[in-house]
């Protein structure tokens, strides 16, 4: 998923990002709709967090 100046965006596949959030669905889902922190053991960034946190931020899930 991209975040850019026209919008939320996303591909499929597989190629370098800013942060990433790998783990099973659940747990990615969880982190998105801040249903558990990002400092929560179960929840691994790798990358530059503070892109992940302006994302979260600025992003609505339903």
């Amino acid at each position: 998923m991209r975040l850019d100046e026209d919008g939320v965006s996303w591909c499929r596949g597989h190629e370098k990002a800013p942060v990433a959030l790998p783990g099973p669905p659940t747990w990615v889902l969880l982190a998105f709709h801040r249903r558990v922190p990002l400092d929560d053991p179960r929840i691994e960034v790798l990358g530059e967090r503070a892109v992940l946190e302006h994302w979260l931020e600025r992003a609505t899930f339903g």
